[in-house]
């Protein structure tokens, strides 16, 4: 009777110290594809390329292209784009909830545990891409259980400022707080089994506070802390709350604000997670970056009882999207990316975020996209992983997520050389 008492104690102790957060890898997931045609509301191409009815090589805001052999051929939408032979290219749009089966299967076969979906705070005041948004999350709360995948909602403030700018602005506390009331009435969001959970409390992220370049200033990171840290509502707004911030929010420089009250707001978050994509450029400049701005950070929030998210990326290009240069920073067959994952997991970060899952528009995608030219079309740049002259597969950088994940979450130490060949 006794040993049952502690064994029943034990696992009483092991629920309540369950992670869905640290000792796993998590990734980013836009889900902000659209077509003409795809009972959207919108009946536009957003996201592949500038919004409009037909999405030709003018248009196209995409630098990176998604295999698309295994989507459904129903759920494929046509261009007015063509293959190196002839044939019509067709793309999906993430309104369709095939899609997003599809890119949580691979989630669940490639090992990673957690997705945090971008909301953009911006659209929401549209009716149809809030419908969309919507939709989408529902799509995504359906998947995350079926594949057992755990989901959060990461709010990314850019796009605000033009709420801000209307004459009939509304409160940006105000705005917040109705959204998140509004998911969980409308999808019990929080009590769903597939959403994640820190330390008993729903997870909740917030990207864009403190970035020199953005007006989010620290009323906006006021408001966010009296909402879902000192003052809840209610359970749900009761959160762990993490902070997607600048690099350089230690020193506050660079890409930072300056205002000495950020030190104070920052301490104040569950956990933080410094944006780093476009902060280096290759290995050279990561192990710089990594000595000086990571293996500090992990000092500083350690004393402080904060828990820390660095981000990864495989690369980055947006030739289409900006008019600049492709491949701006190469992928180099994924030893670029390995180098971070490798440090990071030697500088001591219990778990990371790969940006992202499905950015194409940016090139940082780590779903399966286009090998080589001929799986792409014929109009137009694209970035394809045979761009640094490497013959690789589709799914590689799953494969690399994979290894990474076996790393977090059995706490291994990682191989200095990247695992795959």
């Amino acid at each position: 009777m006794i040993k049952k008492i502690y064994l029943l104690a034990f696992l009483f102790t092991q629920y309540l110290c369950a992670q869905d957060l640290l000792n796993h890898v998590h990734t980013g997931y836009q889900g902000w594809f659209t077509a003409k045609g795809d009972n959207s509301g919108l009946d536009k191409w957003v996201h592949w390329g500038r919004g409009k009815k037909e999405l030709s090589s003018e248009h196209l805001t995409v630098d990176m292209f998604p295999d698309l052999r295994e989507y459904n051929k129903k759920n494929l939408y046509s261009t007015s784009l063509t293959y190196s032979n002839g044939d019509t290219v067709k793309l999906f749009s993430s309104n369709d909830y095939e899609t997003i089966d599809l890119h949580f299967k691979w989630m669940q076969e490639y090992s990673i545990d957690g997705v945090f979906l971008q909301r953009f705070l911006g659209p929401l005041k549209n009716y149809e891409l809030k419908k969309h948004r919507d939709q989408v999350l529902k799509h995504v709360i359906k998947a995350a259980t079926k594949y057992k995948r755990k989901v959060a909602i990461m709010y990314d403030l850019s796009g605000y400022e033009n709420i801000e700018r209307k004459q009939n602005k509304e409160d940006f506390k105000k705005f917040i707080q109705k959204d998140w009331e509004s998911l969980n009435k409308k999808y019990d969001l929080t009590e769903q089994s597939c959403y994640m959970h820190e330390k008993q409390k729903p997870v909740l992220a917030i990207w864009g506070l403190g970035f020199n370049e953005r007006p989010f200033t620290v009323r906006y990171a006021k408001d966010v802390l009296d909402l879902f840290k000192e003052n809840p509502k209610n359970s749900s707004f009761d959160t762990y709350l993490i902070a997607g911030v600048p690099s350089y929010w230690r020193t506050l420089s660079k890409d930072s604000e300056k205002n000495p009250i950020w030190n104070k707001l920052y301490k104040s978050f569950d956990m933080l997670s410094p944006w780093s994509v476009g902060r280096y450029h290759d290995i050279k400049s990561y192990k710089n970056y990594i000595n000086n701005v990571t293996k500090e950070d992990l000092k500083i929030t350690s004393s402080n009882n904060i828990d820390y998210m660095p981000v990864v990326f495989p690369g980055f290009s947006w030739g289409n999207l900006k008019n600049e240069s492709y491949n701006s920073i190469p992928r180099k067959g994924g030893t670029f990316l390995w180098e971070q994952i490798y440090q990071t997991k030697k500088a001591g970060a219990k778990c990371i975020y790969f940006a992202m899952f499905d950015e194409v528009d940016e090139g940082t995608a780590i779903f399966k996209v286009a090998e080589n030219k001929k799986q792409v079309p014929k109009e137009g740049n694209f970035v394809t992983l045979d761009t640094d002259g490497y013959d690789l597969p589709s799914d590689w950088y799953l494969q690399l997520a994979n290894e990474a994940s076996n790393l977090f979450n059995n706490n291994l130490p990682a191989p200095q050389k990247l695992p795959l060949k």
